[in-house]
């Protein structure tokens, strides 16, 4: 496997890790941390690039050292972990009570999609029925003319009856 799939792990794991480190008694001076750009896709290391990188990855790769001193004083860090601590109890309870709603509220109704044709691949019993035309039906007497001779004047009272 090359570096470059291993870029996403590492942009997910190194500012875990960096946080971990924080965390650690000793940690006052974080090693240092490298940003490795290579065609625009960053990574970052705790060795150089060209430590880390394939060759021909390392050489077309732009590098620099990282800042990652914790500036916040112990004081500071006890207040942003309440902070995180207190976020989490009202995230808790938010999504609980949304849990109480939903269940308490009824289930929507199925949709229903209104003039789309039926579906030609549903079984014959799921099928809509045909609608009930509201024409009237021909007569027989009706029915053997044809739709030529449909005027007033060619009707069987008429004078002009055919014959």
């Amino acid at each position: 496997m090359t570096a470059s799939r291993h870029a996403p792990r590492l942009l997910r794991l190194v500012p875990a890790l960096m946080a971990a480190c924080l965390h650690l008694p000793g940690a006052a001076s974080p090693s240092s941390v490298w940003r490795c750009d290579v065609a625009g896709q960053v990574t970052y290391a705790n060795q150089p690039c060209h430590k880390v990188l394939s060759a021909s990855q390392a050489a077309v790769a732009s590098q620099r050292r990282v800042d990652a001193e914790d500036a916040r004083t112990d004081e500071q860090r006890r207040q942003a972990q309440t902070v995180a601590k207190s976020q989490e109890r009202l995230t808790a309870t938010l999504q609980k009570e949304r849990r109480l709603r939903d269940k308490a509220s009824p289930r929507p109704a199925a949709a229903t999609v209104i003039g789309l044709p039926p579906d030609p691949l549903a079984r014959p019993g799921l099928r809509p029925r045909a609608e009930v035309s509201s024409k009237p039906k021909r007569t027989k007497a009706q029915a053997g003319r044809s739709a030529a001779r449909t005027s007033p004047a060619t009707g069987p009272a008429s004078r002009r009856a055919p014959d």
